[in-house]
């Protein structure tokens, strides 16, 4: 007789736990008891076939009401009524060239750019794209062409509940490792809500291949696209780190003129 395989999942967690109930599993008294047929019915128990049913039915429910096993960890995005926040990285959209006579903190954004952002915004307001993935507390590098990236893009959005502009992840004057990054975001994270950064390369390449479970081809490729956006899912209510998270979506605005 084939096993059956029953699979439970835990709300908070997003852990799933697998019974098997068939002949030869380790545990299951049923199978014990079955070892030898005439010793069910010196039991009084009658027929195999009802001691089977039976005990299945007793093991499965008392293991369904037991604590959730430690093992058989699931990605959180396999549990639909696992409560689940994100985070969000965006690199600014296009800007215009430095100049020998201009700071680097003040570029704009070119009209390449300014379209970029028009992608995104639809995106963000968009319930089945990236808006699924709101709402968002933000923090947006103070220089001129993630400040437009970000008004431009998310500005007066539902993705976005709050924002706040920091000179300390931009890297025009140092470099801004990743670890920099997720001490910022944690500074302002209510653990509320989903986290959005926009910022500049490399520092988001870095802070996307140290998240990422699985680095996007994308990178390897062509590094990190201008106005380029991949989304991370985060435990619950738990401080981000420099951990492995699951990235659930990306999206990548055109790069033509």
């Amino acid at each position: 007789m084939q096993a059956a395989r029953h699979t439970t999942h835990c709300r908070r967690s997003g852990r799933a736990r697998q019974l098997r109930i068939g002949p030869g599993s380790e545990g299951s008294s049923w199978s014990r008891r079955l070892s030898n047929g005439r010793g069910s019915r010196r039991e009084g128990l009658g027929d195999p076939l009802d001691v089977f049913l039976t005990t299945a039915c007793r093991y499965l429910r008392d293991t369904i009401n037991s604590p959730p096993s430690t093992t058989g960890e699931i990605k959180a995005s396999q549990c639909d009524t696992c409560p689940v926040r994100y985070l969000t990285v965006v690199r600014h959209a296009k800007a215009v060239p430095s100049k020998s006579h201009a700071s680097d903190f003040d570029r704009r954004l070119s009209g390449r750019g300014q379209r970029q952002c028009d992608e995104l915004r639809a995106w963000a307001v968009d319930g089945s794209a990236l808006g699924a993935f709101g709402p968002t507390t933000a923090i947006v590098s103070s220089a001129a062409r993630t400040r437009e990236t970000f008004r431009r893009a998310f500005e007066d959005t539902p993705f976005v509940l709050s924002v706040s502009y920091t000179s300390a992840i931009y890297n025009g004057q140092r470099d801004v490792t990743a670890d920099d990054v997720v001490t910022e975001l944690a500074a302002v994270d209510p653990l509320t809500t989903s986290l959005l950064i926009v910022g500049h390369n490399p520092t988001v390449h870095e802070l996307v291949a140290s998240l990422a479970l699985s680095v996007p081809g994308i990178l390897a490729e062509r590094g990190y696209p201008l106005g380029g956006v991949f989304v991370f899912e985060l435990p619950d209510a738990q401080p981000l780190g420099l951990s492995r998270y699951a990235m659930v979506a990306q999206f990548i605005p055109s790069r033509g003129d």
